[in-house]
């Protein structure tokens, strides 16, 4: 069912910029997370950090993994059906390692391309060279070597980088590396996973984690999309 329309695009500036841009003129609490969602009486009380909110309706946009930690709690529980749609919409694990170069070691033609580099035995990678034509490159790891490499720390996702670009490029390339950012999606407790991954025979999901419950709680973000 996926379809790839062509839209999913990177943002030089961040999809931070985006979403401060976007939600410029609207009233937004931070630090301020939800750990309670009650919705037995007429109204929807969501218990924060900051106190209680009632509500008439509730946009609950967070991941699935949150969902499926139980890090919100739900009074009355959700039903089986909203459940098993979560269950079947796991997080995978998809980081990435940003390097950033003081020169331009690809040559201009390089700009925006990449592709994905295995070895026998090998763990794979991929490299975006050059995004925007900046003199950097972001490397992707996914599944379970992304999940080991995060548990190892930054600089074993770094090195792990490095020794893959020496390897494609030869042994000079990574002495103009000046900085590094590394994600660690798998662990971050706001999110728990990068993207929703559906269970073998369980795409159908996607369907029903959208569906609101009792037309008050309404589920929204990447997993609940059919395409």
């Amino acid at each position: 069912h996926y379809v790839d329309t062509g839209e999913d695009w990177p943002i030089k500036e961040g999809y931070g910029a985006l979403i401060a841009k976007f939600g410029a003129d609207l009233p937004v609490a931070l630090n301020c997370a939800a750990r309670c969602i009650e919705w037995r009486g007429k109204n929807v009380a969501i218990d924060t950090a900051k106190g209680k909110i009632q509500a008439k309706r509730v946009l609950i946009t967070v991941s699935t993994g949150v969902l499926g930690a139980g890090d919100i709690r739900f009074d009355p529980e959700l039903p089986d059906w909203k459940l098993a749609a979560i269950a079947g919409l796991p997080l995978g694990t998809h980081n990435r390692i940003g390097l950033l170069f003081d020169r331009d070691v690809f040559g201009s033609s390089s700009s925006n391309g990449g592709g994905s580099f295995l070895l026998p035995g090998d763990e794979p990678i991929g490299f975006s060279l050059r995004p925007f034509g900046q003199n950097y490159v972001v490397a992707f790891t996914g599944g379970r070597h992304a999940v080991w490499l995060e548990r190892a720390g930054q600089q074993a996702a770094i090195d792990f980088a490095q020794d893959r670009l020496r390897k494609i490029f030869g042994g000079e390339i990574t002495r103009h590396i000046t900085r590094h950012i590394v994600t660690a999606w798998h662990g971050d407790p706001w999110v728990r996973g990068s993207y929703s991954a559906a269970l073998p025979g369980q795409g159908h999901q996607r369907a029903e984690l959208v569906r609101p419950v009792d037309n008050r709680l309404y589920f929204a973000g990447e997993a609940t999309s059919v395409d």
